[in-house]
């Protein structure tokens, strides 16, 4: 099974006793994170995001 990077949009359980909070950056199993997306619950990271931390928005703000 392949592991999938993903940045939840929204709090969400992703297994019984694991929960995750918004913009917080996850890696799961193939079928969880088509559950999750199907869902609106998670998008897909970028492959360097790091698992844990709340995802960092990049703007372009000069």
């Amino acid at each position: 099974m392949d592991k999938v990077k993903l940045i939840l949009t929204r709090g969400a359980v992703v297994s019984p006793g694991v929960n995750a909070v918004k913009d917080e950056v996850i890696e799961v199993g193939s079928d969880i994170a088509r559950n999750l997306r199907q869902a609106g619950a998670a998008k897909v990271a970028d492959k360097d995001a790091k698992i844990g931390k709340p995802a960092t928005i990049k703007t372009n703000k000069k």
